[in-house]
């Protein structure tokens, strides 16, 4: 992967260091961002392997994998966070509760997307 610049450290908008006022709006600003969560997010580990015994146990039974022989791992590794939590949910009986749990949860903890 090709190392990226930081826009703000080149734009010549930026008045002073945090103190940019077209932060909000900056579409160099915004991109690097979101390329910046996807090189993090592949540089996690495997769903099989960052998930707990518990929760990966209720998610092979919800892909089928009743005897947690690590059929369906491959599966289970190209699942999203949001499918991952899901297929929890649904296994554990809070069918269709999964987005308004994480909607409660992110606004009682304040966790900006």
């Amino acid at each position: 992967m090709e190392k990226l610049i930081d826009p703000c450290t080149v734009c010549a908008m930026k008045s002073s260091p945090g103190k940019c006022s077209i932060a909000g709006t900056c579409r160099s600003l915004q991109r690097y961002k979101a390329v910046m969560k996807v090189q993090e997010h592949s540089k996690r580990k495997p769903n099989t392997e960052r998930l707990s015994a518990s929760v990966l146990a209720n998610i092979r039974g919800y892909v089928g994998d009743e005897k947690g022989d690590g059929s369906k791992d491959a599966e289970i590794n190209q699942m999203s966070d949001s499918e991952l939590f899901e297929a929890w949910c649904t296994y554990e009986g809070f069918l269709g509760y999964a987005g308004r749990i994480l909607t409660v949860h992110d606004n009682i903890f304040d966790v900006k997307k």
